[in-house]
């Protein structure tokens, strides 16, 4: 892709995702201790989650490598 567009789409995305999560935050803000109760362990799970994913991704990558070698 050529640099230009890149830029122009790439500004244009970050400006809109800023814009979101810094409107977000304002009209949250009050309630944060609400929303960390209710999104904290849904944000542990999803970590544990990844982290099992990218464990058994690392697991098959290296079996792969035995078996080729």
């Amino acid at each position: 892709m050529p640099i230009l567009p890149f830029l122009i789409y790439s500004t244009i995305g970050t400006i809109a995702w800023v814009t979101l999560l810094t409107y977000a935050g304002y009209i949250l803000g009050a309630n944060y201790g609400l929303i960390e109760e209710y999104l904290g362990p849904v944000s542990k799970f999803v970590l544990v989650t990844l982290l099992v994913a990218f464990g058994a991704w690392l697991f098959l990558k290296q079996r792969q490598r035995e078996s080729r070698g």
